[in-house]
């Protein structure tokens, strides 16, 4: 993989979209596209090809049973002759290495077939709690804990397809080490209705945590790879999904601290932001204003600021 830019930059535009869909008139709603921060080297190296052909490269998801449908479209056909290793099939077989091939079709008319099944993928895990966006959106936050697992659940794969995003958005190649399954996954899942007006789930978000050993009795979990999709980012679902994550995590005992794998500056930022609430809720006075003044660091005129 390779990084583009998701800025300005005419030069990384429109060669490869991602949409989710959940109703079939998605699939027609250009305002739900988004791109990706990482693309295969394929793309990055080929980018005067693609722009000279007008290809583009759209990528439709269907998160809860993990299908996805390729379409590739070029505004002047490849030429086979001189341009043959980038013919459209040579451009999926290249995906397919990134893709889950057994998911991934270029048929439209199964990839619908596949839209109309939604509903009957349940979320995974238990719950933990659920929450209210503009009135009307629901959504629910669900433990995994991979040790009460059977070696042959259907998560495991499922889990794995889902993951795929994290190559395209995160740079880190998918995995679940059945080895070491002294782990927990958390993810968010949003509640709709389908076209037939069917309840449906699908996953917006998630994260692996690691329960690592801490001398001599404890545990010192590692949240790793979280993820909101780009769709559902900068509307507090990262804010709420951390914070019920520390919640879960501090009714254990043998908790010692909570910390995180090369964590990005964002999530830093919002990890700040969700400590900072935690302690004004469980431990007021350390944070009261009198007891800042105190340390002799802060000045009234900071903390009012």
């Amino acid at each position: 993989f390779s990084y583009e830019s998701t800025g300005n930059d005419n030069e990384n535009d429109g060669i490869v979209k991602f949409k989710l869909v959940q109703l079939e008139k998605d699939l027609r709603n250009d305002d739900l596209d988004f791109r990706p921060k990482y693309t295969p080297q394929i793309f990055v190296q080929n980018k005067a090809f693609f722009r000279y052909y007008g290809v583009q490269i759209h990528v439709y998801y269907l998160s809860a049973s993990n299908n996805f449908y390729l379409n590739i479209h070029d505004d002047e056909k490849i030429n086979p002759k001189s341009d043959q290793q980038l013919e459209p099939d040579v451009i999926i077989a290249s995906l397919n290495q990134w893709l889950p091939s057994t998911t991934t079709t270029t048929n439209l008319e199964l990839f619908l077939s596949k839209l109309k099944t939604e509903y009957k993928y349940l979320p995974f895990g238990e719950q933990l709690l659920g929450y209210e966006l503009a009135g009307h959106e629901s959504y629910f936050i669900h433990r995994i804990n991979l040790q009460n697992l059977p070696s042959d659940s259907k998560f495991f794969g499922w889990y794995y397809h889902l993951q795929t995003f994290l190559m395209f958005f995160i740079d880190i190649v998918p995995s679940i080490n059945k080895n070491n399954l002294n782990s927990i996954v958390y993810i968010i899942y949003q509640q709709y209705k389908n076209d037939n007006g069917q309840i449906s789930y699908t996953p917006i978000g998630f994260t692996t945590v690691y329960l690592y050993y801490a001398y001599p009795d404890k545990n010192r979990p590692q949240i790793c790879e979280m993820l909101i999709l780009p769709p559902y980012q900068r509307k507090d679902h990262g804010r709420r999904f951390l914070t019920a994550i520390y919640e879960d995590l501090r009714t254990n005992s043998r908790v010692q601290d909570i910390t995180a794998e090369d964590p990005s500056d964002e999530f830093v930022a919002l990890r700040d932001l969700v400590s900072l609430e935690l302690c004004h809720k469980y431990l007021p006075d350390l944070v009261s204003k009198e007891s800042m003044l105190k340390t002799d660091r802060v000045t009234k005129e900071m903390i009012d600021k």
